[in-house]
């Protein structure tokens, strides 16, 4: 049994094995043959140069070669793909050293181009002298071609062949990094929407869809420079990145020259249309130079010209960038705000025009921020429609205003008649069953539903007016009354108002206002009230603030009014002070 030292490794058994070929024993050839990997051979001679003894006929088909016109040859006659000047210096390497080295080879055979991973083995003699070098080779081009197209995936769009956002990042990093502010270089993003691209699917289906977005990935590189880099980030949205660019009107001239191209007419399906596109511009000239800046600034540019009509370019402001941030800090302290109970109800008081005494209060949301103070109305209602946060805020209103009217009618028995007047949003109104949740409101706390007063504007019930009839139906079937807010100011149709089931119009304060001297107030306010009686319905005139308008106001037979001259919308404490001292209002 051999010892330690005498242990055969596969190197060597592949080198037995070739001196046996070279011998004639043909069976050991067969096995060289057999393996699934490169080999050669090649004998040191004496003058130190090598001389080749044997390949496999992998070998011969990797380097498509007969062994026939290789073996005997010296190492500086083959003339395989640079054999001997890629070759020689490994060989050198480990015939010196007389240990393994390992490399990798990469070489073109057109077409294909090849990465083989090799190893060269010095095989050393009874004396320790290197006489053979055994070479083995496996090719990994197969893997390599596999990997570059996993890359090419990861980094492309499959649609347009484009880059994708992962590309375009590294690209706007890679030059950002090096680039010299100071000295005047400066690199642009453009973010492009197509607009109403939605229109295009739903009318031609998702094949037509696609097909639209490879010519437009045509006709947008054909609009840029060389060194430009165009981009698809997902659906309908592109981004080009423009390298260097010296002031934002470089920019603007390639988004001129793309709305440009866009217009002309496309043929898709045997169909013509036409399209265009909304596009944003950051440059490192207002833009922090990071990716992520750069495209979130130009992204929101792009929204902004979508906003201001499409079909244009917006060029990003910093300043514009910082109100819509501020907004969004609205929105979450809102939410906040409502979560923990910061929002309170303020009370204004609607008095009865005839016998000056108080009819009842209408409920309007306040908000003192922590940080802001009172944030207006005008800001944060807009802002709660907007975000849909207006529905909590809206049950929020009605369950604490029914329920402190209640506590009113309570504690004071001449607060038994009072009403209380809640706005409901258009929002509100067509988002949830507003039925079925002022019903709760009234269940829960036991307020009469003839005590409860709903405003609605304008806008609310004409938005759509049949449904906003049968909702309308079903309040009045509970038996809640009913008001239209802001009446004058907007687009109310006769026909739809005659058939709505109100019973209060409120006259806005544009009418009311300077109603003692504006003859033209005066005969809007004249109309209104006329067309009220009509149609059996009671007024109430906002935005009483001088006697005067107070005088003409009841002149006119206008029943009910409320108003600064009379008290601005105060705190439940206040409200309740108000209820107790059951004074003449028209004496003031």
């Amino acid at each position: 049994m051999p010892g330690q030292s005498e242990r055969i490794n596969p190197a060597e058994m592949l080198m037995e094995a070739a001196h046996e070929a070279m011998a004639g024993f043909f069976d050991s050839q067969s096995l060289i043959d057999n393996l699934p990997i490169s080999v050669f051979v090649f004998e040191v001679t004496k003058d130190e140069r090598y001389r080749l003894a044997l390949v496999n006929r992998v070998f011969e088909r990797l380097f498509t070669v007969r062994r026939e016109e290789l073996i005997g040859n010296y190492l500086s006659e083959i003339k395989i793909v640079s054999t001997a000047d890629y070759l020689r210096p490994q060989l050198d390497l480990a015939y010196r050293s007389k240990k393994e080295v390992a490399f990798e080879w990469q070489f073109s055979t057109p077409p294909n181009e090849r990465h083989l991973t090799c190893q060269v083995i010095p095989v050393l003699n009874g004396s320790s002298d290197v006489r053979h070098m055994l070479g083995i080779i496996t090719d990994r081009s197969a893997e390599k071609r596999a990997e570059r197209h996993v890359l090419y995936n990861a980094l492309h769009d499959s649609l347009t062949g484009l880059p994708n956002r992962v590309l375009f990042h590294d690209k706007i990093e890679q030059t950002t990094e090096t680039q010299s502010f100071t000295e005047g270089q400066h690199s642009a993003v453009l973010v492009l929407n197509v607009d109403r691209f939605q229109l295009i699917n739903e009318s031609f289906g998702h094949v037509a869809g696609d097909e639209f977005l490879i010519t437009l990935a045509a006709k947008l590189k054909a609009c840029l420079r060389g060194k430009d880099t165009l981009a698809r980030l997902n659906g309908d949205e592109f981004a080009i990145f423009l390298e260097s660019i010296e002031t934002i009107g470089d920019a603007v001239k390639v988004s001129d020259r793309i709305h440009q191209a866009i217009k002309k007419p496309y043929l898709l399906s045997g169909n013509e249309i036409h399209c265009s596109v909304s596009i944003g511009i950051a440059s490192t000239i207002s833009s922090l130079p990071h990716p992520e800046d750069l495209l979130r600034d130009a992204d929101f540019a792009m929204h902004q010209a979508k906003t201001g009509g499409k079909a244009r370019t917006e060029i990003y402001q910093r300043h514009t960038h910082q109100q819509a941030r501020s907004l969004f800090q609205l929105e979450t302290d809102l939410r906040r705000a409502l979560t923990d109970e910061q929002l309170k109800l303020y009370y204004q008081p609607i008095i009865n025009m005839k016998t000056g005494k108080l009819s009842g209060f209408e409920a309007l949301a306040r908000w003192p921020h922590p940080e802001r103070g009172f944030v207006p109305p005008s800001e944060f209602i807009p802002l709660a429609e907007e975000t849909g946060i207006i529905v909590p805020l809206g049950q929020w209103a009605l369950m604490n205003a029914c329920r402190d009217l209640q506590i009113w009618r309570r504690s004071h028995p001449e607060a038994s008649n009072l009403s209380i007047s809640v706005n409901v949003s258009g929002i509100q109104f067509t988002r949830s069953d507003v039925v079925k949740d002022i019903s709760s409101v009234l269940q829960e706390t036991g307020l009469p539903a003839g005590r409860l007063r709903i405003e609605l504007t304008e806008s609310t019930v004409m938005g759509n007016p049949e449904i906003a009839a049968q909702i309308q139906k079903r309040l009045k079937d509970l038996g809640v009354e009913l008001a239209l807010d802001d009446f004058g100011t907007g687009y109310s149709s006769l026909s739809y108002l005659q058939r709505f089931p109100l019973d209060y119009l409120k006259v806005d304060r544009a009418f009311v206002n300077h109603i003692d001297t504006n003859k033209e107030n005066r005969e809007i306010a004249e109309i209104i009230i006329l067309l009220a009686k009509a149609l059996d319905l009671k007024l109430v005139a906002e935005g009483i603030e001088e006697p005067a308008q107070r005088d003409v106001i009841k002149s006119l037979g206008c029943e009910y009014g409320q108003g600064f001259l009379f008290s601005k919308a105060v705190p439940f404490d206040e409200a309740d002070e108000i209820v107790a001292a059951d004074k003449d209002w028209l004496k003031i």
